[in-house]
């Protein structure tokens, strides 16, 4: 059985990390504070301390989501250029040797 991930946006998102373990979710974090707590349970965490002076951000907000959320994207095993590699399943072709596995990068 594989538990199912939360992605957490939030100056502080410390209460919804917390809310998100009882209910049996990993969070993932993107936080103002990253405050020892929040980094305790979170499974990851990503600090963007400038959102306290300036607010989210688009510039510096996508690519932290995208950070935590390539954390449990699903990637596959293929040959390629006969090496076996791994990359995102997006990028599979038809008729690739392939096997896919949630990412553990």
């Amino acid at each position: 059985m594989s538990v199912s991930t939360v992605l957490i946006a939030g100056f502080s998102g410390r209460a919804l990390a917390a809310s998100a373990r009882r209910a049996g979710f990993l969070p993932l974090v993107a936080d103002a504070f990253a405050d020892t707590d929040t980094r305790a349970l979170a499974s990851a965490c990503q600090h963007l301390p400038a959102a306290v002076r300036e607010g989210f951000r688009y510039e510096t907000l996508a690519p932290a989501l995208d950070r935590l959320a390539a954390l449990v994207s699903p990637h596959a095993r293929v040959m390629r250029d006969g090496r076996e590699r791994t990359i995102p399943v997006g990028e599979v072709v038809v008729d690739s040797a392939a096997s896919s596995s949630p990412s553990q990068e």
